[in-house]
This record gives C-alpha cells, sequence and structure tokens, in this order.
C-alpha cells in the first residue's frame, strides 16, 4: 500500500513538475497541489508540492484552474483512490509546514 501511494504521488509529482513553467526568483504567487490518498499508510494531511510559480495572484488562480481541469479531482488506482487539488498560495508560506522541528 505504501509503494502504491508513493507510486502514484510520484507519477503526479513528475506530470506536474515536467509540465510546470520555470520558476522565476521575482515571482511572488506559488500554485500548490495536495494529494489526498485513501490509504491507511498514507498521511492524513496529503502531499503538498509545489506546482508553478506566477507573479500575480490572478496569474496563479488561473493557473490552479488549469491544473484543476487538467489532472484534479478523484483518481483511482489499484490499490486504492486519491484526490488531488490545487490552491494558489505567496510564495511565503508554505503548506508543508516548518522544516527542522519547528524551531
Amino acid at each position: 500500500m505504501i509503494r502504491a501511494a508513493r507510486t502514484a504521488s510520484l507519477l503526479v509529482a513528475f506530470y506536474l513538475l515536467t509540465s510546470a513553467a520555470t520558476a522565476n526568483a521575482e515571482c511572488a504567487w506559488i500554485v500548490w497541489s495536495r494529494t489526498v490518498f485513501d490509504i491507511p499508510t498514507a498521511p492524513v494531511e496529503g502531499i503538498w508540492a509545489p506546482v508553478q510559480t506566477l507573479d500575480t495572484h490572478n496569474a496563479c488562480e488561473d493557473a490552479a484552474t488549469h491544473w484543476s481541469n487538467r489532472v484534479g479531482g478523484k483518481k483511482r488506482t489499484n490499490e486504492g483512490s486519491y484526490v488531488a487539488s490545487f490552491v494558489c498560495l505567496p510564495d511565503t508560506v508554505d503548506p508543508r509546514g516548518l522544516k527542522g522541528g519547528g524551531r
């Protein structure tokens, strides 16, 4: 089951990363993907991954809608299913939380 979750998340991440535009250091908004699995061993909060970086909030929202229409929603695998969703956040916000134990 863990292998299936990893495989599915890696496939989604690979697809998104190979399709996404190159990030620009000057950008202020990031489209994030959140993948939540119905597999008992998967993290309850889901797996977050940055998808695309953009200059404006409106451009980010448009891109999030594009990604949602293209690869979002509920998908089924042999081991279970998962839901992929997309959200725009400022580049100062990381939905994965603090690094290094929160210090």
